[in-house]
């Protein structure tokens, strides 16, 4: 009865998926966030149904305190496969309310709830390489000058790129040496704006 059982060494290897976001950006249209990303499964297993979630951020590392601003869902995603296979697919996610204005990245999140287990869970979220600009954005469009004997005629137009309308606001119009502004430039006059749509021209 000594030699009833046996004991072999082996290695055992457990196939999972491995998801992580490859590309991303971020850009405005209409006061919507479009978001463009491609999420790979680079891992030896299918993945099931999963969620890829969509962040503000101040810096490029996130952090639970950042507001989601939208998701998109995958039914699943088969092993060492991309969704979309080639180039990107489009998300248009709203901006979320009182948002202060500034910069921010967009932090992309593959599977943020845990729901599929992944041989590597530590490269799951992927920054936007540059930032996106909430709130007005005022640019002088276009810019003209005549001289009227001893006057001015100035012609110009604003236009808030941003995405939120911009309250009064004045044009100020300066004589300088060279195409830079300085604080020494001598103002000539100004214009004031009682406020500008997002979008809109002046």
């Amino acid at each position: 009865e000594s030699n009833n059982s046996a004991c072999a060494s082996a290695t055992l290897t457990v196939i999972r998926p491995d998801l992580t976001p490859s590309t991303l950006s971020a850009s405005l249209l209409n006061g919507n966030i479009v978001i463009k990303d491609q999420v790979k499964n680079l891992g030896s297993a299918n993945a099931d149904a999963f969620s890829i979630s969509f962040y503000l951020s101040s810096d490029n590392l996130y952090q639970s305190s950042d507001p989601l601003i939208c998701s998109r869902t995958l039914n699943g995603l088969a092993a060492a496969s991309a969704n979309p296979t080639l180039g990107s697919i489009s998300t248009t996610c709203p901006i979320p309310a009182n948002t202060p204005t500034g910069s921010y990245y967009i932090i992309a999140f593959a599977d943020p709830t845990n729901a599929i287990a992944e041989s590597n869970e530590t490269n799951n979220k992927r920054a936007s390489t540059s930032k996106i600009n909430i709130g007005p954005d005022l640019l002088v469009s276009s810019l003209s000058v005549k001289t009227l004997g001893a006057s001015f005629e100035i012609r110009d137009v604003v236009k808030n790129q941003g995405t939120e309308a911009a309250g009064t606001f004045m044009v100020s119009y300066y004589l300088s040496a060279d195409s830079t502004y300085q604080s020494t430039d001598r103002l000539l006059c100004s214009r004031a704006i009682a406020g500008l749509a997002n979008g809109a021209f002046s």
